[in-house]
């Protein structure tokens, strides 16, 4: 993975924690002055934006997984890796 992409995911998952909880709080924060519950809805919105974002972290990690799937990394150089941690080359020149 390059800097570029590697600043680029710690960007979207910064983005995807301070995004939820800042949009549970300031959404609790608003019922809580529409309806007069002092601290219930911030709580509540506080603890939701924090599960959220854990699930957007989540489904984030998922989708770069099947991007490296896709892309064949580790694959693309031709090694597979034994179970002793070394690696073998796994080329063949079958029908050169």
């Amino acid at each position: 993975m390059g800097a570029w992409r590697a600043a680029a995911l710690a960007t979207e998952f910064g983005f995807a924690v301070v995004g939820s909880l800042l949009g549970g709080v300031l959404f609790g924060q608003f019922l809580d002055r529409r309806l007069g519950t002092a601290p219930t809805f911030f709580l509540i919105g506080l603890i939701g934006g924090f599960v959220f974002s854990i699930y957007l972290i989540y489904m984030i990690y998922r989708v770069q997984i099947q991007v490296q799937r896709r892309q064949g990394v580790g694959a693309a150089s031709g090694r597979r890796h034994t179970s002793r941690g070394t690696s073998t080359n796994n080329t063949s020149n079958e029908g050169d």
